[in-house]
């Protein structure tokens, strides 16, 4: 399976009125844990984590273990990044196969959020 933006899994969710849930995910066994449950379940999932776990491994490797282990599995899921921290951080999970991001710049000055989230 490949991963799906989360832009198409909201959208069939809001048509066909049921949620899609979310779970932080930093390795391995937590990946295949919420695959293979969503799987059992035939829900659709998102996968997401952040600044706070990339300390025990950061997007690329996240990428790469993520997209391994979601091979193994056909239950629609997006891979998030959540409370993204910097615009370099953004880019670095799209490189590594993240289909949705989201950048949190609440702790800034407002003027320097509007300006980060106009750009995209």
């Amino acid at each position: 399976m490949k991963f799906i933006p989360m832009s198409d899994l909201l959208a069939q969710a809001s048509r066909e009125g049921y949620a899609v849930p979310s779970f932080c995910v930093w390795n391995a066994e937590t990946v295949e844990t919420v695959l293979r449950t969503a799987s059992e379940l035939r829900a659709v999932v998102i996968l997401m984590n952040g600044p706070g776990e990339f300390s025990q491994l950061g997007p690329h490797e996240v990428g790469a273990v993520a997209n391994a282990v979601a091979d193994r599995f056909s239950v629609p899921a997006a891979l998030h990044l959540d409370h993204g921290n910097s615009l370099s951080q953004v880019e670095e999970c799209l490189a590594a196969g993240y289909t949705s991001v989201m950048l949190d710049y609440s702790t800034r000055p407002f003027a320097e959020n509007v300006e980060a989230l106009s750009r995209w």
